[in-house]
């Protein structure tokens, strides 16, 4: 008898599977932002499926679930499906329930979806993360790698893995090469996160790696307030002095050692970090002829964008500009082979589509500046240009071509080359782009035009 019931409960499932079916699915945006303290954590996806009308009539409800190989547990929101939420054709379900904000919305004539869950519990989510729709016998599942999530310069927040896992990561570096023995530099910044939070970074070495090299702050140099580590001026074992951050709430750490020397020399080379049972390292590339004392660029520069157009919405055409100012604060970052690259650190616009105007922004990271060394009349190589992503999704660039750029002989003023009538750009990565939103939809572009100027201030 049993044998004759297992039977039958195989035929069952292999008749319901037989229901089910994969669906197309794509995911065309993903935004993961993590709270302040646990379940306070967001994700914003939107894609294309092709679920039908039928699929979801006859469906109690949508399911969706977001995973990833270290997450404690998957996030599975639940959305019912009912005459209120769904009715000619189009899903649409928001709710506030128990702190937790969430709305899903689906068409099925254009197979558009969007999602959205704040105050979830996201930990351990990394990337690639997977994304499952289930709307009763239908199902559609998608891979989300980094470049996809929050845009292809801005990775997954780290601070995810807090308490989950050991991870490191670099967002900038820079090695400053002294005249005299044991006056060399190296400045880290990135993030981090430590499986086990309650580790005491003050009770233990921590010790820096560079291409085998170790600077080793002893135990005894941190000082802790509210999970925030730090040292100040501290003798390394082995000479030099450290300056040092580690910051377990928002998962950012700073590190700049100074009066030494840098055994590494160009090329690939690993960055690692060993405390208590911490050891992490990742892999950086220090550039060639790398050039002593940094670089003369840096410092607050003042510009002007600006874009001449002819309007065609009038019975008689009328030609028309728009433009907006910024002022931007480089730091040196490298200089190598005749090319200075200078990460972007602070940025004002007066223009709302940049999301940057009173006080400013910090933007995000990959927005640097890259000029020749020494400055060239008219930029000789590929490369030289600006690009700035801003927090807001909006993304600045200029041209960056051979012959692109021009710049005075003092290095002091840099702008468009003469005859490059399209110059500059700005998109974002989440919206529709500048000219979309300021020109109309008959127009023609003139010219566009931009210039910095270096502040003597």
């Amino acid at each position: 008898m049993r044998r004759l019931l297992a039977a039958v409960f195989v035929i069952l499932a292999l008749f319901a599977a037989t229901n089910v079916y994969a669906g197309e699915m794509s995911v065309t945006k993903c935004k993961i932002t993590a709270g302040k303290t646990e379940g306070c954590d967001t994700i914003l996806v939107s894609g294309t499926m092709n679920a039908t009308a039928e699929d979801l009539s006859d469906a109690n409800n949508i399911q969706v679930t977001i995973d990833s190989n270290d997450m404690v547990n998957p996030c599975v929101q639940t959305f019912p499906i009912d005459e209120t939420a769904f009715k000619n054709g189009k899903y649409n379900y928001a709710r506030t329930e128990n702190a937790s904000k969430r709305f899903f919305k689906y068409d099925t004539k254009t197979g558009k979806f969007s999602f959205m869950a704040k105050n979830v519990d996201l930990s351990g989510l990394g990337c690639p993360l997977t994304i499952e729709i289930e709307i009763g016998d239908y199902t559609g599942a998608a891979e989300v790698n980094e470049v996809l999530v929050n845009g292809p310069k801005k990775p997954i927040p780290i601070k995810l893995m807090m308490g989950v896992k050991d991870s490191l990561r670099v967002d900038r570096y820079k090695v400053k090469r002294g005249k005299k023995p044991n006056t060399d530099q190296l400045s880290v910044k990135g993030g981090f996160s430590v499986a086990d939070t309650g580790v005491d970074m003050a009770a233990v070495d921590f010790v820096v790696g560079l291409a085998g090299q170790t600077f080793t702050i002893p135990a005894g140099s941190f000082t802790e307030k509210n999970w925030a580590f730090t040292c100040k001026n501290v003798v390394l074992l082995g000479g030099g002095i450290a300056n040092a951050g580690l910051n377990l709430n928002t998962c950012v750490f700073t590190l700049t050692i100074k009066n030494t020397t840098i055994e590494a020399g160009p090329g690939a080379a690993n960055f690692s970090v060993e405390f208590a049972d911490f050891s992490e390292s990742v892999p950086i590339v220090l550039p060639a002829n790398i050039i002593v004392g940094g670089s003369s660029y840096e410092g607050t520069w003042i510009g002007q964008f600006n874009l001449r157009y002819i309007d065609y919405t009038p019975e008689i055409p009328v030609e028309r500009s728009r433009g907006f100012s910024i002022t931007i604060t480089l730091e040196s970052m490298v200089v190598a082979n005749g090319v200075a690259v200078l990460t972007v650190t602070h940025a004002n616009v007066n223009d709302p589509y940049f999301g940057c105007q009173v006080g400013g922004c910090t933007p995000d990271f990959g927005s640097v500046a890259t000029l020749q060394v020494p400055p060239e009349n008219i930029s000789t190589v590929a490369g030289p240009g600006i690009m700035i992503f801003f927090p807001n999704g909006a993304v600045l660039g200029t041209a960056n071509d051979v012959g692109e750029m021009h710049m005075s002989s003092d290095g002091r003023i840099i702008s468009n080359s003469l005859g490059v009538t399209d110059s500059w750009g700005a998109v974002s990565l989440i919206g529709p782009g500048y000219e979309t939103v300021y020109l109309p939809v008959y127009h023609d572009i003139i010219e566009k035009t931009w210039a910095f100027t270096k502040s003597a201030l």
